[in-house]
């Protein structure tokens, strides 16, 4: 018999029966009010099976608790890409690697970013989620719905989104201390900096 383990999972309500019927999971909360027309569903008997059957093409992010064999982990998609990373039992604290001389793996430091990002593009593409009717599928899309809502380009809020990220890249990083100079401390202040700009 498979090890099991509690999982949980935030999605799309539209998207959740893929969740449900296939892999297990069950409703626990709909009304979040930070993420409109999204549910929390949850998994007390989740396995690795399951977890490798997720699909890829839209948005959610969850976590799970540690089992016998396994550490907890986090897990998140973007419409494009799943990734997960080991984390502490209370989901706050991602594992490195030290050395003998105390200095951590620069390369496990590297995907700890790169998933970090990776998850606040999922969760960015949640909450942009408004209705049954009109939600962004993938991060493309959330590109072109906020370009619209801007008056601007999806490159433009493509290069606005990296800069608050702040991406590893040196013209990122320039693009972010550009915008935070200007006064830009939010998401939306960074696309409303970069489109006037762009108009100039």
């Amino acid at each position: 018999m498979p090890e099991t383990f509690y999982a949980e999972l935030y999605c799309r309500d539209v998207d959740r029966h893929l969740f449900e019927e296939p892999s297990g999971f069950t409703l626990q909360d709909k009304n979040i009010p930070d993420y409109p027309n999204c549910v929390l569903l949850t998994d007390f008997l989740c396995t690795l099976t399951q977890i490798a059957e997720f699909p890829e093409d839209m948005p959610y992010f969850g976590s799970t608790e540690s089992a016998q064999e396994w550490d907890a982990t986090r897990f998140a998609c973007d419409g494009h890409t799943y990734l997960e990373h080991n984390v502490s039992n209370d989901s706050e604290c991602f594992f490195v690697r030290i050395d003998a001389n105390g200095d951590p793996d620069p390369s496990q430091l590297a995907q700890v970013k790169e998933y970090v990002r990776h998850e606040k593009r999922a969760i960015e593409l949640l909450k942009a989620t408004t209705s049954e009717l009109a939600q962004p599928t993938n991060y493309e899309d959330l590109l072109r719905s906020r370009a619209t809502q801007y008056n601007t380009t999806p490159e433009v809020v493509r290069r606005a989104t990296k800069a608050f990220w702040s991406d590893t890249d040196s013209q990122t990083e320039s693009d972010c201390r550009e915008a935070q100079d200007a006064g830009a401390s939010t998401l939306q202040e960074f696309i409303k900096y970069f489109a006037l700009k762009d108009k100039r």
